[in-house]
């Protein structure tokens, strides 16, 4: 349950920030970026992947200012995703994701209880007792 629900909080967050930055408006737009979002998670992680897209939102605009109006925002799309998939492996190698160290986990374990071992009389042979014994 938490995974999914991880999982959905990720793709909210993508979608927020490709509307505010894109402002893409095809509901088969984000179809399309939510595809090639699952094949980057193969690589990265999604912290790495809102990373790169939170801090260089301002540089695919320019890149997408500078092009031609595109024909159909299907291909608009296509040339951000492209942009994502060629830019963010250079840009974590220089700009790593910093690290937040996970809340301390407090583990409950039991303490085993003094369990004294008394081993059970077994049946022998009368070889055996006498053997024992003595003669």
């Amino acid at each position: 349950m938490d995974a999914i629900k991880c999982e959905a909080d990720f793709y909210e967050e993508v979608q927020y920030v490709f509307d505010i930055n894109f402002c893409f408006s095809n509901e088969y737009s984000f179809k399309r970026i939510k595809q090639s979002i699952k094949q980057l998670l193969t690589e990265y992680t999604r912290e790495q992947i809102l990373w790169f897209l939170n801090n260089n939102a301002a540089m695919m605009n320019r890149a997408l200012d500078k092009k031609e109006p595109f024909p159909s925002e299907y291909n608009r799309v296509s040339y951000v995703l492209a942009i994502i998939k060629n830019n963010i492996r250079d840009y974590l190698i220089n700009h790593p994701v910093p690290y937040k160290p996970a809340a301390p986990v407090e583990v409950n374990y039991y303490m085993p209880t003094v369990i004294k071992y008394r081993p059970s009389n077994k049946r022998r042979a009368m070889i055996d007792i006498e053997n024992l014994g003595g003669d």
